[in-house]
């Protein structure tokens, strides 16, 4: 475990800001900043984001499945989990991208 200041959290590789259990933004030892809502560091490898595997892996209808199920996951547990802002904010997030897959238009 590592120690907790008025500042933030200290982690073997990390800082980050805010209450630990709040902390939205970490700070890798290299000083690059980690979103933990739009973008996590850990669901990356290499230049792909796990979304992005995900999303080129299904069909449009299932990839919408898969959202709806990640929205109705973080809303559900949102108060149960210790931080509900940011589960809140996850929950948004895959809301807006659901919401993005009805914005191409197409011609029959």
């Amino acid at each position: 475990m590592f120690p907790s200041t008025v500042f933030g959290s200290f982690g073997t590789d990390t800082v980050s800001f805010g209450d630990n259990k709040n902390d939205r933004f970490s700070f890798k030892a290299d000083g690059v900043a980690t979103d933990l809502v739009n973008s996590p560091a850990h669901y990356t490898i290499g230049s792909i984001e796990c979304i992005d595997a995900i999303e080129a892996s299904l069909t449009k209808e299932a990839f919408r499945g898969y959202l709806k199920g990640n929205i109705e996951k973080y809303v559900w547990r949102y108060e149960t989990k210790g931080n509900p802002k940011q589960d809140l904010e996850k929950a948004q997030w895959y809301l807006k991208n659901l919401i993005s897959t009805y914005d191409t238009i197409t011609f029959s």
